[in-house]
Order: structure tokens, then C-alpha cells, then sequence
């Protein structure tokens, strides 16, 4: 039971979502500020390194932004093992190559 208590103040002191919900980081998205969503994901991803879908969020929203496009095809080389039939996955690294 202790060990939730920590979790959880770890968890919060490093604002993440401890399940990896991406839902404020879309929402941010949402209300117009990709850049914002963009740390928000990558923030994720720093604290759920193995995820697939968190990865493939900051690919999409690098590709959206058009910024550091090598770091999208990093997102998704990582992405690819955890969730190779993923549609998605193929999608964002079609765009990246166009």
C-alpha cells in the first residue's frame, strides 16, 4: 500500500499522467497549441519508453509541425517492434518519406 502513495507523489511531482493518458496532451492539441501537445506527449514518452502509441503521437505531431523530422523517424523505429501491424505506424512513416 505504501508503494502506491510513492508512486503516485512520484507520478505527480513529475506531471505525467501515471497510465500514459494522452488525453490533456490532445487536448491541447485541440484547443490550438500543437506545440504545447507536442511537450506534453514527449513528456509521456520520457516516462513510458516502451509505449507504442505515446511514440507515434510525437511522430504525428513532429510531422504536423514539420520540425525535426529525424527525431519523428526515431519515434517511430521505436515504435515499430512494439506495434508493428499498427496502421497507424505505417501511415505516419508514409508521410514521413513524402
Amino acid at each position: 500500500m505504501l508503494w502506491l502513495l510513492v508512486a503516485g507523489t512520484l507520478a505527480a511531482a513529475m506531471d505525467v499522467p501515471p497510465s500514459g493518458d494522452l488525453t490533456p496532451a490532445l487536448s491541447r492539441e485541440a484547443e490550438g497549441d500543437s506545440a504545447g501537445a507536442l511537450e506534453a506527449v514527449e513528456a509521456i514518452v520520457r516516462a513510458w519508453p516502451a509505449e507504442a502509441l505515446p511514440r507515434l503521437e510525437a511522430a504525428r505531431l513532429l510531422l504536423k509541425l514539420g520540425t525535426d523530422l529525424d527525431r519523428a523517424e526515431a519515434h517511430l523505429d521505436v515504435a515499430a517492434p512494439a506495434a508493428p501491424d499498427n496502421p497507424r505506424l505505417h501511415n505516419q512513416r508514409g508521410l514521413l518519406w513524402e
